[in-house]
């Protein structure tokens, strides 16, 4: 059972991936039209600028749960210098788990309250603007509580910091 909710969850985050590489793609050909337009044909569109910001935003937030299991995403080192390394994964997992759990309940807090609210170039549901983040924050969530609750021997291991000093020589 539990095995098996897991492994939606990477589908789901994999699939996040597949429609965030379309989007910026679809960012790109946008773009290119725009310009074509505005420039070649002397006439400018407003509805391919609002597209793109569009996919820009799920860009952004369907790889939130991907990028959290692979432990890519930006953090703020500020207690990582301060905190002794046993307790350190435990207590940034909690304070990401946190974090991902308030943003997804305020993504979709906002996701309500825009139902009604149209955008003026495409007439899209403004609210279709935020329910990435309410996906993308609510996968982060359901994997750093994962990591979290994981037993400490359970091979969860500090994120490698990617070329950045470490803390014990600063």
């Amino acid at each position: 059972m539990r095995g098996g909710f897991w492994r939606v969850i990477r589908k789901t985050e994999a699939a996040g991936e597949i429609v965030a590489t379309l989007a910026l793609w679809g960012i790109v050909v946008l773009i290119f039209f725009q310009v074509f337009f505005r420039y070649v044909l002397q006439t400018g569109l407003s509805w391919p600028d609002e597209l793109a910001r569009y996919f820009h935003i799920v860009v952004v937030f369907l790889t939130l749960g991907a990028v959290s299991r692979r432990q890519q995403h930006i953090r703020i080192d500020f207690f990582r210098r301060k905190v002794p390394s046993g307790a350190l994964t435990r207590l940034s997992l909690l304070i990401e788990t946190g974090a991902a759990l308030i943003l997804a309940a305020g993504a979709i807090e906002i996701v309500r309250r825009l139902g009604t609210f149209r955008t003026p170039a495409m007439n899209m549901p403004l609210a279709l603007f935020f329910l990435p983040a309410a996906v993308g924050f609510g996968l982060m969530a359901l994997d750093s509580g994962r990591r979290f609750l994981a037993p400490p021997d359970a091979g969860e291991r500090e994120p490698a910091d990617a070329g950045l000093p470490n803390r014990d020589s600063r």
